[in-house]
């Protein structure tokens, strides 16, 4: 990640939305503002944020707080870009551009593309591809596991019975939303102004057309425009964007969770591997310790996510600086997810359901199908069906025999306790689950099928 959130990257892709500015000013206007430009020019101007190295990150650093070529330190990042750009420039053929960097705009035009570029990026490049690893092994188990039955726990105590391909199923069709979600975020740049009224651009060229421009430069970087701002854009966005991303990260979490309890009752085995250790003093122990880990990183993040939705919207009147620390904090708030993501990879390929033991426990736990006889007895007009069941099973765990009695002592027509024998058995009582587990794999291929090459626009 530190190629997307980082102070290099952060300077990297200020230098980039500088660069396209000027060149953008030349291009748009014909040369009326900045002359026109010849394409090895071009290419050079381009270079310098496609090349951009850490070592001239601490350059820029230089200007920042320490001092360069007798000026500074300026205590000022943006400021610090465009000195930095002023240097590459002097003795080359763009020489004469330098009273035009960073001209018109003030920090924060600079500062929303660069944060939009970092996290598009991070998103398309590095977070999107994490994401579907574990969607991928999910779709594996999904479709191995698809008619192997379980029970299911509510509150934690025996329910109706399922597959652990449908389980698993659930948990990708909840990531394939979650996926969805985040492809349809669009990021808006701005690119304005002081205030965000284009004062600056109409004083020196009133005769142009600013708001076209700043869609045109907006576009260039990748992103739509946001044309109704002060000095800094709204976060909407951005907090769009990392809404989808906490919704990915619970479903991490939630999974994570999960894998830890079924872990507990036997219901999934992780493998034994003979290199770990489960703990320093029981030598007995394979702890679910993966899953448990993106379990706490995925907290952590959305501690940050959390902040960002309620804190990043609000700014002093037209402007302060209340959002700076936050926005630094994009890199380590999606860090955290992917540290989860990259420990439940883990988790998931360690992981084994057990079958025979899921058999067992349905078998042991008739009591299960109790939903499904005074459903039954429901469909042939039996009003106290609920009531019933209720005062004969609740909270009793009964063998299949006595199940069977019960059915024998009914005062039903023996057509309708023929079904209800016939649904004793909780191996087979899983109704639609095995299919909902190829549809949770259809659709997720349906949507990776479906998809353009980037998530958010750049």
């Amino acid at each position: 990640l530190r190629h997307y959130f980082s102070e290099y990257a952060l300077h990297k892709y200020r230098i980039k939305a500088e660069i396209e500015h000027m060149i953008a000013l030349s291009e748009y206007f014909n040369g009326k503002v900045i002359r026109e430009l010849g394409e090895e020019e071009k290419l050079n101007l381009r270079k310098l944020y496609e090349t951009f190295s850490e070592q001239e990150a601490y350059e820029v650093l230089q200007y920042d707080h320490l001092g360069r070529n007798g000026m500074g330190p300026t205590e000022h990042d943006v400021k610090s870009c465009e000195l930095w750009i002023r240097e590459k420039l002097k003795g080359t053929s763009t020489e004469d551009l330098i009273p035009y960097v960073h001209m018109f705009v003030t920090s924060e035009d600079i500062n929303n593309l660069a944060y939009k570029s970092m996290l598009a990026g991070a998103v398309n490049n590095i977070f999107a591809p994490a994401v579907y690893e574990v969607a991928d092994i999910l779709k594996g188990l999904a479709t191995k596991y698809s008619d192997e039955p379980v029970m299911s726990r509510t509150h934690v105590q025996p329910a109706s019975p399922s597959t652990f391909g449908k389980i698993f199923g659930g948990y990708l069709a909840r990531l394939t939303d979650g996926l969805e979600n985040l492809r349809k975020v669009t990021l808006k740049g701005k690119l304005n102004g002081a205030v965000g009224n284009y004062n600056a651009f109409v004083a020196a060229y009133p005769d142009l057309d600013w708001i076209s421009y700043s869609k045109v430069i907006a576009h260039r970087m990748g992103f739509a425009t946001e044309i109704w701002t002060d000095q800094r854009g709204s976060h909407n966005d951005m907090n769009r964007a990392f809404a989808a991303i906490a919704e990915i990260g619970n479903v991490i979490r939630d999974l994570s969770t999960d894998l830890s309890l079924y872990a507990a009752f036997g219901t999934i085995y992780f493998t034994k591997v003979e290199s770990h250790v489960g703990s320093s003093v029981m030598p007995h122990k394979i702890n679910p310790w993966f899953a448990e880990v993106a379990e706490g990183n995925i907290k952590k993040a959305n501690y940050l996510f959390n902040c960002f939705a309620n804190e990043m919207d609000v700014s002093r009147l037209q402007r302060d600086l209340s959002d700076h620390d936050y926005e630094r904090s994009y890199g380590e708030a999606v860090g955290y997810v992917l540290v989860a993501i990259n420990h439940l990879k883990i988790a998931l390929n360690l992981i084994y359901p057990n079958t025979d033991y899921a058999r067992k426990e349905l078998r042991d736990n008739p009591q299960v199908v109790t939903e499904a006889i005074q459903t039954i007895l429901r469909k042939y007009g039996q009003a106290e069906a609920y009531n019933i069941l209720k005062k004969e099973f609740r909270g009793v765990t009964p063998t299949v025999e006595k199940m069977k009695e019960f059915a024998a002592k009914l005062e039903v027509e023996e057509n309708i306790r023929k079904e209800i024998i016939d649904v004793l058995d909780t191996e087979t009582y899983t109704g639609l689950a095995s299919k909902l587990a190829k549809m949770a794999v259809d659709n997720y291929d349906m949507f990776r099928s479906s998809l353009h090459k980037d998530y958010l626009k750049i």
